[in-house]
């Protein structure tokens, strides 16, 4: 992964924290070519986490759903002489009760306005560090990402959990 100073694990800073799959990226840094981009709003972290920033222009909320948070950061894995390319960038989470869907900007149409479901996941309201938070333990991959990861991961794969920390730090919901 690529460097950062940003190393307050303890302590997440507003925005979407993930480690999208521990054993996806542990593959990729193994490899003798394997490399692995974090830009655009992003920052690891030295606990192995990714941190999207939150999107500062305000986006609409579909009509069926009760909230839409947006980030931003670009984040690319590349290997295997550069027949593996993955990349998450600019997510968006829209709500509608407790369920979730994360969907992606287009990961091959750098340009493009479309976007790519990525995962699904229920969130539960928590405190995080003084921090309203939105925390989701099970993610599972979407069968339109399925391609994403060149078909090694099947529909309903389990992810990495997603802390989504809210706002300004507050002491209770």
């Amino acid at each position: 992964m690529a460097d950062s100073d940003n190393d307050n694990d303890n302590d997440p800073e507003a925005g979407l924290v993930w480690s999208i799959k521990r054993s996806f990226v542990d593959y990729v840094t193994r490899m003798h070519d394997g490399r692995g981009n974090v830009t655009g709003g992003a920052m690891p972290t030295s606990g192995g986490q990714i941190i999207f920033s939150p999107d500062p222009k305000p986006r609409d909320c579909p009509l069926d759903a009760d909230e839409m948070l947006a980030f931003v950061g670009d984040v690319r894995f590349t290997g295997h002489a550069g027949l593996l390319f993955v990349r998450i960038a600019n997510p968006r989470v829209t709500l509608r009760g407790q369920r979730a869907e994360l969907d992606i900007a287009h990961p091959y149409k750098l340009e493009s306005t479309e976007r790519w479901p990525l995962v699904d996941f229920e969130v539960a309201p928590q405190i995080m560090a003084g921090r309203q938070a939105l925390v989701a333990e099970r993610v599972s991959l979407r069968p339109e990402a399925v391609e994403l990861f060149n078909d090694v991961y099947p529909a309903g794969e389990l992810f990495d959990p997603i802390i989504i920390a809210l706002g300004e730090p507050r002491t209770r919901l």
